[in-house]
Formats: structure tokens, sequence, C-alpha cells
């Protein structure tokens, strides 16, 4: 395609280390080449590998980039731009990355953004996406406070306990207040490896909260070694359980096992809509850091 005098193509194998450097233009200047060439060990080897360039008389103007993830999710990265954007050209390598996402049987395709970017958000609703919550990153930083002793006892996920924690979990979902426009898109394996995903995969500290031998509550944490902290990806009660002061102890947990590891912080991601969880991380010392708009489209025609 041909848009403002400019291609719009598959970058090619050789041009995309290039290409993610720009992509990566925020991040410090010390690290993109590094990045970018992680980022590029993630993506398949072959040409058609989700990533677009904007190509001005063969030098790459802008880039956009579908990624894909487990669990059937992949993301639409914000199209970068060598000075100026071109709305018509992030617009056009959006869409493009959406359709190769869609083409890969992924079933939801999302976008994180900035609140303050405008351009990229219009250029994601052209696109189908639709804005559904705004996340806030919360971060606790060791201080070695007092811990009250728990009542919920905690064990890691087993074989045998494979079947009670997919349960737990689901229950966990049931008038969520973190992003509820997701909850039921897709299955509960699909969700499950998607977390897999996140960071160094940490199976012990996949954790099931139990109650005078009833499980009500489940515990997942991340690690990440290279910034030296650990990730609360998600944490939840069964229905029956809420009210009642159990989140404050699966946090004290979340808390206990990063001490454990030698991780000075617990980083979170938190719909700023659920005023209960802000509430509970504000009361267990996390503070904002960060606030990130969430943009998702469901691709309808992936296979069930």
């Amino acid at each position: 395609m041909v848009s403002n005098g400019s291609e719009i193509r598959a970058a090619r194998r050789a041009e995309a280390h290039s290409a993610l450097e720009l992509l990566l233009a925020e991040c410090a200047p010390a690290d993109r080449k590094s990045m970018a060439a992680a980022l590029l060990s993630q993506l398949p080897e072959q040409s058609d590998n989700g990533l677009f360039v904007v190509s001005n008389h063969g030098a790459i103007t802008g880039v956009g980039l579908g990624q894909v993830h487990r669990g059937r999710t992949g993301s639409v990265w914000r199209p970068r731009f060598v000075g100026e954007y071109v709305d018509s050209d992030g617009a056009e390598l959006v869409c493009r990355s959406a359709a190769w996402l869609a083409g890969q049987d992924i079933r939801v395709l999302q976008s994180l953004l900035s609140p303050s970017d405008a351009a990229a958000a219009n250029w994601l609703r052209q696109c189908g996406f639709a804005h559904v919550a705004r996340l806030g990153y919360l971060v606790w930083s060791d201080g070695q406070q007092a811990e009250a002793a728990p009542s919920l006892r905690f064990t890691a996920v087993s074989t045998s306990t494979n079947a009670v924690f997919a349960e737990v979990i689901e229950q966990s979902y049931l008038e969520t207040l973190d992003c509820p426009a997701l909850n039921g898109v897709r299955t509960t394996p699909e969700v499950l490896e998607g977390y897999r995903e996140i960071g160094a995969h940490w199976p012990a500290a996949w954790l099931i909260a139990w109650r005078d031998d009833r499980p009500v509550g489940c515990l997942i944490l991340a690690d990440h070694p290279a910034a030296n902290q650990c990730e609360l990806v998600y944490m939840g009660l069964i229905p029956g359980a809420r009210g009642q002061g159990l989140s404050g102890q699966i946090v004290e947990q979340a808390k206990r096992l990063a001490r454990e590891r030698g991780r000075p912080r617990v980083v979170l991601a938190v719909d700023l809509q659920n005023a209960p969880a802000l509430r509970l991380y504000a009361h267990q010392g996390f503070e904002l850091w960060d606030e990130r708009d969430v943009f998702v489209r469901i691709n309808d025609a992936a296979n069930p």
C-alpha cells in the first residue's frame, strides 16, 4: 500500500533489528540494541512475522508490530515513526498488525497506551479496538514491616490439585471488578497459559489459599530477575470468602515469597475502576508509578 508517498509492507529480515530499535524509541538509547535483539528472538523466523514498516525510498520511516502471546492473546504495539507521525500510516500499521494476529487464530488482541496518547488511541479505534480499562501500575518496596499471623494456608499447585486451582480461578472471576469486559472471553486454560508467559515462570509461587481445608483463593507470582522484582500476576477469592479481610493475607503471602526470593519489590497492575482493590493495595503499602489505557479487539472469527 502507498500512503503519503510511502510504502507499507512486511519488514525484511535484514531490516528487522533496526525497525525494532525504532519501535523501542521511548526506551533508553543504551538499552535499545539489546532490547531489540531480545524482541527479535521472540518473533517467528520467517519474514511474515507480524513486523511491518513504512518505507520511503528504501528508508524505514515507521514501524508497527503484532506479537503473539500464549493463551491465544496478541499485542498490537503502538506504531513509531521517524520525525512527525502520519495519521493514515499509524492507523494502517495498527490494522496490518491486527489482521496478521487474527490470521494466527488469536482470540484477544490488546494494546496498551499512555492515557495522553490521543493519536494512537484514534488509530486503534479506527481498527475496531475499544477502550476497556485504565490500568494503574503499583509497586511495593520491602520495608520489613511486621506481619500478622495468617489464618489461611497456602499450597503450591500440583498435578493432584490442578482441577481445584482452575475451579478457584473461575470462581474468583465471578462479579470481578478487574477489567470485567474481558471476563469469559477466553477459557480458563487459555488464561492460565497466558499467565505462564509473564516474566520467569515460577511454579512454586502458583498457590491455592485454604481456610479450614476449603479452597477459597489463589495467588500467582512471576519473577523478573533482570529487574530484581516479583510481579503479582493474579490473586483472587471465591465470592463466599470476600469481605472478610482475607485478601490482605494473600498480598502478605506475595510479599513473603518475594523476600524469600531476595527481591526487594513487588509490582502489579490493577484496573483503576476497581476501588476495593485500590484500597487493599494502598493499605498494603503499594504506590502508583504509572498508568496505561487498555484497548482490546475480540477476534470473533477465531476458532472456539
